[in-house]
């Protein structure tokens, strides 16, 4: 649409317009929605679309992704809304699409919202309605987290939002109501970071929709409905970045951003 400049298709092919996740891939790019998943392929512009298809035990078990996750290993990780977890193996183009993760392992909802594969190959997993599955993808064991344990006590996550581990192998969990959340894996412990109106260099909001990191180690962060921090890991201070809604430059109203190279 030229007037709105939104895209309802990809050389004629329909996507569905409620996007929630763009995710890069080797100069393609793999789009989520709330009907299907799509690899957009930019040399050739060839669009492949994924959906359910019940008498397919190798496609999607739920066509609303809510997040994707590309590992070292080349897996593509799907976490939709109300079918759990799909992971594709691209072993030659998009062959292998799987209903199930390990049957030695169940997954402790199937509103998956986040996921992220660490570097020691454990697989984080998300939920909208509270609490992290983190599964070892070597010994098949599982850990659930509904409250995490911190310094100042257990702390319920809420919907967990993102997952993101940086350059540290530290893992930040952005939550919707609890602010953000870090694992550090020296001791395996959490700590929590909140919104504190009488701190100004505390994050601005308790809603962090989505993380990143820079080459000098700071996090950005989307917080919806106050805009963008730029968080210092080190000296755990937050400067905020925001701008009214009619000027040039971020909404206040900061929706979900999706940040995963280094910039």
């Amino acid at each position: 649409n030229k007037h709105t400049k939104q895209y309802r298709s990809l050389n004629n092919k329909e996507i569905d317009p409620r996007v929630t996740y763009l995710l890069p891939d080797r100069g393609n790019i793999w789009i989520a929605t709330k009907n299907g998943l799509y690899a957009y392929t930019k040399q050739t512009g060839l669009v492949t679309s994924f959906f359910h298809q019940d008498c397919n035990h190798n496609s999607l078990l739920n066509n609303s992704i809510s997040c994707l996750f590309k590992d070292k290993q080349n897996i593509l990780w799907a976490g939709s809304l109300h079918g759990g977890v799909n992971y594709v193996i691209n072993q030659k183009g998009f062959n292998v699409l799987r209903k199930d993760l390990c049957k030695q392992i169940n997954l402790s909802q199937q509103s998956v919202s986040a996921i992220l594969t660490d570097k020691k190959n454990n697989l984080w997993i998300g939920y909208f309605d509270n609490g992290i599955d983190i599964i070892n993808l070597n010994a098949y064991s599982k850990k659930k987290y509904y409250d995490l344990p911190t310094t100042n006590g257990a702390l319920r996550t809420g919907s967990i939002f993102c997952i993101f581990q940086d350059s540290k192998e530290r893992i930040w969990i952005g939550t919707y109501a609890n602010g953000l959340f870090m694992y550090e894996p020296s001791t395996g412990k959490f700590k929590n970071f909140n919104h504190l109106p009488a701190n100004p260099e505390s994050i601005s909001g308790s809603d962090v929709r989505s993380i990143c990191e820079d080459k000098d180690h700071q996090l950005w962060m989307a917080i919806h409905g106050r805009g963008i921090d730029r968080f210092n890991p080190e000296t755990e201070k937050a400067l905020s970045i925001s701008y009214p809604q009619n000027n040039f430059g971020f909404s206040d109203e900061i929706g979900r951003a999706s940040c995963r190279e280094r910039v």
